[in-house]
């Protein structure tokens, strides 16, 4: 991935500066073997190592494009070189930034999945995003985990087509809640109830605040894929960028 181009990264400034939620994305099978390794030398050391427990090739170059096209775009943000780009684990387990070495309050969190890259970013505002192919099988049992009772009930009336992509739709809004509220995967996802017609919190269950303190997206992307992304702010913009690679 060369350097982001200038109209990108002009468009980043202008929407994190006006405070909206940033999406940013990429087909990483479009990054040439040149982009992609300058992409793997901007990773540190055990991030590297990271990317070699993958199993397949794809989720591989899929890690790193990630985390590239973070590292870039906050130094577009926030003024610094990439390998000024610092991140660690929080306590809970959620990455962020180190702000010695980026002083500008941004909030990020990452998602990738077969030829689809996502980084969401945030002004001071806790932020999760996650991505995944509408054609992703899911097993019976998944429903008791991801379900609550009405949204069960109300996907059981659904057309067997429209139940998939509900179930998607499902799973990645309230894995975008989850990875914005930092609780990680323990939180007990069939609690919490979404709205199935539209992108709306309807009971946060065991999320922090009430339903009304959060913002959520939703939406598709040519190619096949579903995204959802949330952040811990009762008011709030999404500008999605993307389609850039070269």
């Amino acid at each position: 991935m060369t350097p982001l181009p200038t109209w990108f990264a002009n468009n980043l400034g202008a929407a994190f500066a006006r405070g909206q939620i940033c999406l940013l994305y990429c087909h990483p099978t479009q990054i040439s073997d040149g982009d992609l390794e300058l992409c793997h030398s901007q990773l540190t050391d055990e991030e590297r190592s990271r990317a070699m427990k993958f199993r397949y090739y794809a989720d591989y170059v899929s890690y790193i494009v990630a985390h590239a096209l973070l590292r870039q775009s906050v130094s577009a943000i926030a003024g610094v070189t990439p390998d000024c780009v610092k991140i660690r684990r929080a306590q809970n387990g959620k990455p962020e930034l180190l702000q010695d070495s980026v002083t500008t309050p941004i909030r990020f969190n990452l998602s990738h999945t077969e030829d689809m890259v996502m980084v969401a970013l945030a002004r001071d505002v806790e932020v999760g995003v996650d991505v995944e192919r509408l054609d992703r099988k899911f097993a019976p049992e998944i429903v008791e985990y991801l379900c609550s009772a009405e949204e069960a009930q109300e996907i059981s009336l659904l057309s067997t087509q429209h139940q998939s992509v509900a179930y998607i739709e499902l799973w990645t809004l309230k894995e975008a809640l989850v990875k914005a509220s930092g609780q990680g995967l323990r939180v007990r996802i069939n609690e919490i109830y979404c709205a199935l017609n539209l992108p709306r919190l309807l009971r946060s269950g065991p999320l922090p605040e009430r339903p009304t303190a959060w913002s959520v997206w939703r939406g598709h992307l040519a190619g096949g894929f579903a995204w959802s992304v949330a952040a811990r702010t009762p008011q709030a913009e999404l500008t999605l960028i993307g389609a850039f690679a070269s």
